[in-house]
């Protein structure tokens, strides 16, 4: 009987790869939305609602995420949601914003006191509304970009 008593790395078990794809993907993939995030704000400042605006933000969390953190699996899809989520908020948010400037041209009180101001002219249902077809917008383009890529 031949005893073997190599010394071993309490550390080769840990997926490093894995991980480093995955805080990769998502800093690719909060990259990939801010395009899509400006383009939402000029839209919906100009007045429209369009729903490849919404496309545009899932399309580029996806790319964006499937070019620095890998093919896109489980965990993919789920930071792919989660940053939508975030970004399709943050584009309505500061599309609302920038509509309320010119009546309150003071950036920060305006981006920080956004509800105060929807409260204040009663238009927060208007934002919810628009929040949803956001929200709306973008699954639709989330899940037609997921399924021709997969």
């Amino acid at each position: 009987m031949e005893l073997n008593f190599k010394k071993q790395n309490p550390y080769d078990d840990v997926p490093t790869m894995q991980s480093n794809s995955l805080v990769k993907g998502v800093f690719g993939a909060v990259l990939g939305s801010l395009p899509g995030i400006i383009l939402w704000i000029i839209v919906a400042y100009l007045g429209y609602t369009a729903a490849i605006v919404g496309f545009v933000i899932a399309f580029g969390i996806i790319f964006g995420y499937s070019k620095l953190g890998g093919p896109l699996n489980g965990a993919g899809v789920a930071v792919c949601i989660t940053v939508m989520i975030v970004a399709l908020y943050a584009g309505v948010h500061l599309s609302w914003s920038a509509m309320l400037y010119p009546v309150h041209p003071s950036i920060p009180n305006v981006v920080f006191g956004l509800y105060g101001y929807l409260s204040k002219y009663d238009l927060i249902g208007d934002f919810l509304g628009s929040l949803g077809m956001g929200y709306l917008f973008g699954l639709l383009g989330g899940v037609g970009t997921i399924t021709k890529m997969r």
